[in-house]
Formats: C-alpha cells, structure tokens, sequence
C-alpha cells in the first residue's frame, strides 16, 4: 500500500483554518468569524479520510473496517481520556468549587463524546467562552469528529468513494510564548513517554490501558458522590450536633450545588433550563400578588418566599462628578414599577459582601483556633457598600409610604465583636463561593420575611 504525500494547498487551507481559530480565541473582537476554521477541519478531515479509505481498497472489507477503527482509536481515544482526567485533577486542584458542578456534567458527556449536543440557556458556547467556565467547551469538535468515524465506514461500503492516509491533526491554541512553550514541553513529554509507549502495543493492550484510564475518569467525576458512600455522609444530623467535619463538608456541597438551589421547585418557567427570567408560581389561590425583581439574588430568595408567603450593576460604586447617575436610573425604574404596586413594595438594602477566598477557610480557621473576631474582619468585604445604602434610604424617601426597606444587616451584626458574622457557631457558612446564601443563611434571614409576610395577612 504506498504512502500518499502530503499535499501542500491543503495544508495551506489547514494553516489559514488553525490561524481563524487561534484569532477567534484569543482576539475574538477582530476576528468574530474565526470559529469557522473549525469547518474547514471537518471538510479536510472528511476529505482525507476519503482518500485514506479508498487507497485501501484493495484490501478485503473486513480488513479495512478493523483497520480503519483500530488506527482512529489509537490515535484518539488514550490521549483524550488522559487530556479528560487530567483536567479533572486541575479542576479539583486550581478551580472554585462552584465550577466542579458544571464541569463535572461537562465531563460526563465528553466521556461518550456528546459534547457537541444541543446547548441549554446555561450551557452556551459562546457563553462559556467568555466566562471560562466549561474547561470542557471545546470538546465538541472531537465529538464531532468520533460520531462521523463511527458512520464513515458504513458510508463507504455503500458507495467505496473514500480514501487512504488520513490527514487529521489537532492544534494547539495558544497565544502567550509561556503558554506555547508549556504546551510543546508537555507534547514532548506524553509524546515520548506514553504515546511512544502505547502506540508500539497491541490492540489488547491499548484497550486494557483505556479502560483504566476510563475507570479513573468514572472516579473522578464522581468523587464527591463516591466520598459521601464510603464516609456515609448523606445524614449530616441537627445542627446542634454539627461537627467541624461535618460543617467542613456541608460548606463544600452548599458551593457545589450553588446553581441547582437557585431553581425553585414551584416556579414554572419561561426559560426551561435557566433559573433566570420570568417565573410563574404554580397552584397559588392567595388574593395577593407578589412580584421579585432583582438578580440572582432573587431566584436564591425563591423558594423560602414560596414558603412564607403561601442590573447587577453599581448602585455601590461613587456618583460622578456630574451627579448621581446611577440613582437617577434607580429612582425612573423605580416609578416606572410603583404605578402597578397594590399595596407595597419591599426593596432589600445593600449589606457587606463576603470575602470568597475567605469562605472554604471558615472551619479550618475554627480549627486551628483562630478567634472568631479575626476571621470575621477577613471573611467580611465593608467597600462600596455604605454608598449603596445612601441611594436607597434616599430612594425609599423619594418613593413614599408605599416602599418599605428591608435589612439583612441586623440580622448578620454580631454585638460582640462589633462586626457582621457570614457564618454560625458551628462553622456552617451563610454565604456560597458565589455569594448567595447558603440553605443555612435562607434559614438565618427567615424569620425577616415570615414577618413580612405576615404583616400582608393583616
């Protein structure tokens, strides 16, 4: 079977395609079109598997089909499954809990190569680029590429119109000089160490070393699940039984599942995969109408407001020099809801952010006996906040009678150390990596709105 040379106009096309998508990547603003170099891959791929194909013709068809699948596998399928668990390992090493969640779903599909299937609200590509949080995102080409592999042959034993010599490469997308020089270290690395080593293997071993490499993949994108089984820590008792272990774990889970408690189980939404946007409440019979407004806080809010009741943007940053800009849009849309408020409007008064960094460290700081006074000064973030306060004090007296402010920072105030405390006596923290509350702080802000709402009763 002779050997087909490259030709030099397709990897002129391949070298135009890699510099589109490098420019997309890095410089999507000047390059907005450049994720179509990805589609000049997949022509030139389908074109040289063709020509593969058909220089093996000759060849009985079984031969070829094993042929074919035993060359793709090899060459794919172990180093994408260790690409797979080593960024888990990053994931769990470098990344905020917050994102385990998402990336973890992420990696599942990347694990049968489904990464390329229909987005939900949350999952957009384009989105996940820009905030960087699906480390799988880009997945979805090789998933493309494992599906058409899978059907290729077929195609070709109907019609015998492909080829041989499979021009298929995969490149490296980097733009700084570090981070090319680390990715050509490490390519080195793996080159000359394992895929050196697997590729002068058999078939049988190649599939024994794949499947362990499965198996750790399984592990790690089920490690929190499979702790909790072997620790059995799906009970984690009363919290006048809490252990720092215990408070240790519930503030890890709490980060984890930040984005799933944002869904409220009454809610029928318009948005079918998002907890954002308009929420209809289902089997009501209450004479009242409620509206919340405002950003995730509100859908963090949902569910205990259920209960009780049968612009993330800069209101905190300082006025310009030409006036308070910022109020005058906070009093127009203000007006513009008070025309159909029946009765009243609540409006929740700015209050101290946490410190995020600060969060996981809570109950090793207990730990090691770290004064509560001393955590609190590194746990609560006192900028920009008192600015925020002014323009709703002055809003609710622009508004009159029929807006009533509420404030959390009673309720987190601790008279002792003369601070706010984001956490409870047993290390159980009100706030997630995220800044919303935690199942424990909708618990400490509870008793605010059960008085709310059971003012609206009388």
């Amino acid at each position: 079977m002779s050997k087909i040379e490259k030709r030099a106009d397709l990897q002129g096309i391949r070298g135009i395609a890699i510099i589109s998508v490098v420019g997309f990547h890095f410089f999507p603003d000047y390059v907005p079109n450049g994720y179509l170099g990805v589609d000049q891959f997949f022509v030139l791929s389908g074109f040289l598997m063709s020509m593969l194909l058909q220089n093996s013709s000759d060849q009985p068809v079984l031969s070829q089909v094993i042929q074919f699948y035993s060359k793709r596998f090899k060459r794919i399928v172990p180093l994408y499954f260790l690409l797979i668990g080593g960024s888990m390992i990053s994931l769990y090493c470098k990344f905020p809990e917050v994102s385990w969640k998402t990336n973890k779903e992420a990696g599942k599909r990347a694990m049968i190569f489904m990464s390329n299937r229909r987005r939900t609200a949350e999952e957009d590509y384009f989105q996940m680029l820009s905030l960087a949080i699906d480390i799988f995102t880009h997945t979805w080409s090789l998933s493309v590429e494992v599906q058409f592999y899978l059907i290729l042959p077929l195609i070709y034993l109907l019609g015998r119109l492909f080829s041989k010599n499979l021009q298929y490469g995969y490149y490296f997308l980097i733009a700084l000089v570090t981070c090319l020089a680390a990715s050509i270290l490490v390519s080195i690395a793996i080159h000359e160490t394992f895929e050196k080593w697997y590729s002068k293997q058999g078939l049988g071993t190649v599939t024994l070393v794949t499947l362990a490499l499965v198996m750790v993949n399984l592990v790690l994108l089920n490690k929190d699940e499979i702790m909790d089984k072997l620790k059995g820590a799906k009970d984690y008792g009363s919290p006048d039984k809490m252990t720092l272990e215990k408070a240790a774990r519930l503030n890890h889970l709490w980060n984890l599942n930040d984005y799933g408690s944002l869904f409220v189980p009454a809610c029928d939404y318009e948005s079918r995969n998002s907890p954002f946007g308009w929420c209809r409440h289902k089997n009501l019979s209450g004479s009242l109408r409620i509206m919340i407004i405002g950003n995730s806080w509100a859908a963090n809010h949902g569910t205990m407001f259920h209960q009780e009741c049968g612009r993330f943007v800069t209101i905190g940053d300082d006025s310009g020099p030409t006036g308070d800009l910022i109020y005058e849009i906070m009093r127009r849309q203000m007006k513009k809801l008070i025309k159909n408020v029946g009765r009243k409007m609540y409006i929740l008064d700015a209050m101290p952010r946490p410190n995020i960094e600060v969060i996981e460290r809570i109950v090793p700081m207990i730990g090691r006996g770290i004064g509560r006074g001393d955590i609190d000064n590194l746990l609560v973030n006192h900028t920009l906040y008192r600015t925020a306060r002014r323009r709703y004090a002055q809003l609710v007296n622009d508004c009159g009678k029929k807006c009533v402010l509420v404030d959390y920072n009673p309720v987190f105030w601790n008279s002792t150390t003369r601070n706010f405390r984001f956490y409870d006596e047993q290390g159980l923290s009100y706030f997630t990596t995220t800044t919303h509350l935690t199942p424990r702080g909708i618990e400490h802000v509870r008793h605010v709105w059960r008085d709310i709402c059971d003012s609206l009763e009388k």
